[in-house]
């Protein structure tokens, strides 16, 4: 899972990884996670270097990726 500050941004990203090709969808920051907006956008773990290039690609900051625990 991606998580960003502002809920805007995971908004953007969301979009912007459905573009690419990558599946994504929002979700609620775990309640073991509290920083940020309190959304992430949730993606496979094989898709994170895909999805990490896209957002940088795209301009979208973020400000940690988290795998589930």
């Amino acid at each position: 899972m991606i998580a960003f500050e502002q809920t805007h941004a995971a908004l953007a990203a969301e979009e912007l990884l459905l573009e690419s090709g990558i599946r994504a969808g929002i979700a609620p920051l775990p309640a073991n996670i509290s920083a940020g907006c309190g959304f992430c956008v949730r993606i496979s773990p094989e898709d994170r270097p895909r999805a990490e290039a896209a957002l940088k690609e795209g301009g979208l900051a973020y400000f940690g990726v988290y795998e589930k625990s």
